[in-house]
């Protein structure tokens, strides 16, 4: 068991609660002093079963992770993914078991914080507790959104959206054309994400080259060409990803007022 006093390591998750609050130096310090064990994980492994008991939650530090749901035939779908600075199981400390199994979409280290520590900063900084529970809205937000592209959207059109999902998280912003997507997603890993098969994943990726969208480098790193295009493919619109920080920001500043109306 390490200290992030010790390492920066919790500094992105940090940087993430940051967005929606500006924390005293206190509460940043408190952050950044939970204890945690890192996991280093080859690309492509599970590793976390669903439904599996668990006493810590786990933060993402490099790489990417994603949730999965598994039928019997071993037909898997990807229902949300976790980059740098993601909390990966946050509802896991008043429900201790995995909602679903864990895998690493790339070469990942994750930590793994005990859930007493999480609880005890929590009773012990409103304004935290707070920023947690906003961070659980974000990912129902972007779970919302991955049901409607899931659901509604062809193939080109899923494709491109999550791309601009995945680059925006990334980037913190809107990128600019001629930025990278700096995550190496197998085509195989992005058929469990998208539910198509990755002939049909392969034959997209092809389309929104030629379209001039996209470029691949790699094989499998993607860079941006024309990101209004992309944005325009895809339907996407990053407001579910803002969460409207201006608002939301005068709310975790006065938690104490707040939970009180």
């Amino acid at each position: 068991m390490m200290s992030a006093r010790q390492s920066p390591a919790l500094l992105p998750f940090l940087q993430k609660l940051e967005r929606g609050c500006t924390f005293t130096g206190e509460e940043r310090d408190a952050i950044l002093a939970l204890p945690f064990t890192p996991m280093q994980i080859e690309a492509n492994r599970d590793f976390l079963r669903e439904g599996q008991p668990v006493d810590c939650s786990t933060f993402v530090f490099s790489g990417m992770v994603g949730a999965f749901k598994q039928d019997r035939s071993g037909r898997r779908q990807v229902v949300s993914i976790y980059i740098p600075g993601d909390m990966v199981d946050l509802h896991s400390v008043p429900v201790p078991e995995t909602a679903a199994a864990l895998q690493s979409l790339v070469a990942t280290t994750v930590l793994h914080v005990p859930h007493p520590a999480l609880r005890d900063i929590a009773a012990r900084y409103p304004k935290i507790a707070f920023a947690f529970w906003r961070q659980s809205v974000l990912d129902a937000a972007i779970l919302m959104e991955w049901v409607m592209n899931l659901g509604q959207r062809n193939a080109r059109c899923r494709t491109a959206h999550f791309l601009c999902e995945l680059a925006y998280r990334a980037h913190r912003r809107t990128p600019a054309d001629g930025s990278r997507i700096p995550y190496g997603v197998t085509q195989f890993a992005l058929a469990d994400i998208l539910g198509l098969t990755p002939v049909h994943v392969n034959r997209t990726l092809q389309l929104l080259r030629s379209e001039g969208l996209i470029d691949t480098i790699d094989r499998s790193i993607h860079r941006i060409l024309d990101w209004k295009g992309l944005v325009k493919a895809g339907d996407f619109h990053p407001g579910y990803l803002k969460l409207d920080e201006e608002a939301m920001t005068g709310w975790s500043c006065h938690p104490q007022v707040a939970l009180a109306n």
